[in-house]
């Protein structure tokens, strides 16, 4: 890109919310590099975030790709492509706060952030909410639900390809 000193053509398929084109790697990259450099994790989930806050993240990338930000659909895409990676990189902070013994001492987790988080106080905002009773509640129950489930996976195919020899043709 940097080379080329032009910006990246990137197709979209609106039916689906989805990146199609040589790009779309790069386009996804960039989508959460700049979630995480610059968007608030203070937030219980994505659809709390004000929709304020995205705006400034769709600009940016209009600097590396050549997209509309003023048409809807393009802005549903990149919400959909900003909104799992803003849950991937919560997930990725949970898994480290449990890693460090978070839910034993939450006090020693406060201290010790992730090396790539933004902000200090986004990490005491995430570390209270997951020592709060309440979400450990829930955390247990949906743990418990997890364990009752029959089928591992939504892909049938996965689940026939295990249970049969069949060719599929």
């Amino acid at each position: 890109m940097k080379a080329a000193k032009k910006r990246l053509t990137v197709k979209f398929n609106f039916k689906t919310r989805q990146v199609i084109c040589d790009n779309a790697s790069a386009f996804m990259y960039e989508c959460g590099y700049i979630l995480h450099n610059n968007c608030s994790m203070q937030y219980k989930e994505w659809r709390h975030v004000p929709e304020e806050a995205p705006l400034p993240l769709c600009h940016r990338l209009t600097i590396l790709f050549e997209i509309d930000v003023e048409d809807a659909n393009v802005c549903k895409v990149i919400d959909s492509h900003v909104a799992r990676a803003w849950r991937t990189y919560r997930s990725q902070l949970h898994d480290y706060f449990k890693g460090i013994g978070g839910p034993v001492d939450p006090t020693k987790a406060k201290t010790t952030p992730p090396p790539n988080m933004g902000s200090k106080d986004d990490w005491e905002y995430l570390c209270d909410m997951w020592c709060e009773p309440k979400y450990m509640e829930t955390a247990e129950k949906r743990v418990m639900a997890r364990g009752k489930r029959k089928m591992n996976s939504r892909n049938l195919f996965k689940k026939y390809n295990k249970l049969s020899h069949r060719t599929w043709t």
